[in-house]
C-alpha cells in the first residue's frame, strides 16, 4: 500500500527531470535560424525561406546565434509545467546605401538590398508572429549518476519579427 502512494511521486519527479533536461538541451541550441529552417524543410514553406533569405541579405548571417538567450527560472517550490526560453537578437539593418570614407566618391547604392530593406520596413510598428510545433529526438548521455535517455522533445516555437527605428 505504501508503495502505491510513493509511485506517483517518483513518476512525477522523473517527468520533472525530463522537462528540466529538455530545457537545458534547448538552451545549448543557440543558432537563430536552425529551428525555422528545419520547419521550412519539413513544410516546404517558400514564404518562410524567402524571409530567412531577406533577413540574411539585410544583416543577419545563417549561422548567427541569439544575442540574449535565457531559461525562465521558477521558484523551487513550484515545479515547472514547461521550460520557457526567451531569446532576442538585434541586427543593424543594411540598407544598400554605402558611403566611402571621407566622401571621396559618390554614394554607392545596391538597389536589390535597398528593396529588401524597404520590405522589412513593413514590420515597423506591425510585428509579425510565426508559431509552430517543433518535434526533435533528443539523446542525452549518461551523467550525474543518471543513465542515458532518449525522448521526443516538443517545443512550441514563437517567432516575432519586429523592426525598430533608432
Amino acid at each position: 500500500e505504501s508503495g502505491s502512494d510513493e509511485e506517483p511521486v517518483a513518476v512525477n519527479e522523473h517527468l520533472l527531470d525530463v522537462k528540466r533536461d529538455g530545457g537545458a538541451y534547448l538552451m545549448e541550441k543557440r543558432n537563430i535560424f536552425t529551428a525555422l529552417q528545419r520547419n521550412v524543410n519539413k513544410e516546404n514553406n517558400v514564404a518562410e525561406q524567402h524571409l530567412i533569405d531577406m533577413l540574411c541579405m539585410s544583416g543577419c548571417n545563417r549561422d548567427d546565434v541569439w544575442g540574449f538567450h535565457a531559461l525562465e527560472r521558477r521558484a523551487r517550490a513550484s515545479p515547472p509545467s514547461r521550460s520557457c526560453i526567451s531569446s532576442i537578437a538585434l541586427v543593424l539593418l543594411k540598407t544598400g546605401i554605402n558611403h566611402t570614407a571621407g566622401n571621396t566618391k559618390p554614394v554607392d547604392v545596391d538597389y536589390t538590398q535597398m528593396a529588401t530593406a524597404q520590405k522589412l520596413l513593413l514590420f515597423w510598428r506591425k510585428p509579425a508572429r510565426k508559431c509552430w510545433w517543433d518535434g526533435i529526438e533528443v539523446d542525452l548521455p549518461a551523467q550525474d549518476g543518471r543513465s542515458s535517455r532518449q525522448f521526443k522533445l516538443w517545443a512550441r516555437r514563437v517567432w516575432t519579427l519586429e523592426l525598430s527605428l533608432v
